[in-house]
């Protein structure tokens, strides 16, 4: 009787491994499937906000207040319908960054903020989209 019993413990552990497994691998394969489906979105997402992060390049460089506060506002604006499709880290940088561009164009501290800001910002948008695995553009071959 004991073999009888422990025999069925065993297929019962068996099934129990078993259904474990298969669960494992469906909620690997839902969660696969849900980064491919939002892949694009954040891409365009990560894209804009580099765009974004351009256009304070030039208002900052050439040291244009109006298009400073133009470019942060737009950009905050922007960050309030897609902030999160964005990663953590760029996420969290977006904001100090405009907020340190305000500061810089009204002539307040914070001048070398905003360009520390600005490059940890342009380094974690790269980052954050994954860009090292994104295929290589590829030029027109003469």
């Amino acid at each position: 009787m004991s073999e009888v019993i422990i025999g069925a413990l065993v297929g019962l552990i068996g099934v129990i491994v078993g259904v474990a497994i298969q669960e494992v691998r469906l909620w690997r394969e839902r969660k696969e499937f849900y980064h491919s489906m939002i892949f694009k979105e954040r891409l365009e997402r990560h894209q804009k906000a580099f765009e974004f992060c351009h256009k304070l390049n030039t208002a900052l460089n050439i040291r244009d207040t109006t298009q400073i506060n133009k470019v942060a506002k737009e950009f905050r604006e922007w960050w309030n319908g897609n902030s999160f499709y964005l990663d953590n880290q760029s996420r969290e940088l977006i904001i100090p960054l405009i907020n340190w561009s305000y500061a810089y164009a009204k002539k307040e501290e914070g001048k070398n903020k905003v360009w520390d800001y600005l490059n940890k910002t342009l380094s974690s948008l790269s980052v954050g989209i994954g860009v090292k695995y994104l295929p290589e553009s590829k030029g027109k071959e003469k």
